[in-house]
């Protein structure tokens, strides 16, 4: 790609051009993680901390319905959505811990050198495969097979075939260093993308799955930890409250004299 070559020679340095360039590696790594990773990664923590905060007040709206103590309800509230806020929280500095790592590539992954193995080659053999028109469909065999039964297909000596390689292998040969550099570096960059990448796919979601599991738990832990002063003093009634239970106290104490006295009477 042609970004690539101008990334290699933009950040060239003094060792031989031969052998790639690890801190432009690094460099397209991070670059790659900031732009395309971290802006899911952390859409997906936001949603889930939407979600827990969500579910967290309704649950509190319906344990919670009772007027006659707001300062608890409200204590509750507080203290639930301060446990729920920090498994988020928790979660959104996890997932920075793991990309923070992953800007550092490393893998004892296998599949990495597999897919490298198999990648190094593949643009020579599609080249070669055209060239010889290998790559169209054969219905009747292999080439030789195919003009033997009439089938149109077509058959090179070996001068012809000698010929065509020559030509492939000259024209690779002609490539400069710069785009070697580049074919290499993208080979490694895709093998090693399908391995990081799957990392990636698990862990965020992994963590933001542990928050929906933390949270029932949470909170229970920090209702717990409430102090009896704290609830006393949260399950003060208020001043409507007092003013309108004292005035039904008085008024059952009216009528419970009104009932002893017309019990007097009879």
């Amino acid at each position: 790609p042609s970004w690539l070559k101008e990334k290699i020679s933009e950040n060239r340095t003094d060792d031989l051009a031969c052998f790639l360039n690890v801190d432009i590696f690094k460099s397209i790594v991070g670059d790659f993680i900031e732009e395309d990773w971290r802006p899911y990664c952390t859409e997906l923590v936001d949603k889930t901390g939407d979600i827990i905060m969500a579910a967290l007040s309704e649950s509190l709206d319906k344990t919670t319905s009772h007027d006659r103590f707001p300062s608890l309800r409200a204590l509750v509230r507080k203290h639930g959505e301060h446990a729920a806020r920090g498994l988020v929280q928790e979660a959104r500095n996890q997932m920075e811990a793991h990309l923070s790592l992953e800007k550092h590539p490393y893998t004892q992954d296998h599949v990495l050198f597999e897919n490298i193995a198999c990648a190094r080659h593949r643009g020579l053999k599609r080249e070669l495969e055209v060239a010889l028109r290998l790559d169209q469909p054969n219905k009747g065999g292999d080439g030789v097979q195919q003009q033997q039964q009439g089938g149109g297909g077509v058959v090179y000596d070996t001068t012809a075939i000698r010929a065509i390689v020559d030509a492939v292998f000259d024209r690779n040969r002609r490539k400069t260093v710069e785009e070697h550099m580049a074919e290499d570096m993208e080979i490694v960059l895709e093998s090693y993308g399908k391995v990081a990448t799957k990392r990636v796919i698990d862990r965020t979601p992994q963590i933001c799955w542990q928050v929906f599991r933390s949270l029932g738990p949470a909170v229970q832990d920090t209702l717990w930890n409430l102090t009896d002063d704290k609830l006393q003093e949260a399950m003060q009634d208020t001043s409507d409250f007092a003013l309108k239970h004292k005035a039904l106290t008085e008024e059952l104490e009216e009528m419970n004299k009104a009932l002893t006295i017309f019990q007097s009477l009879l």
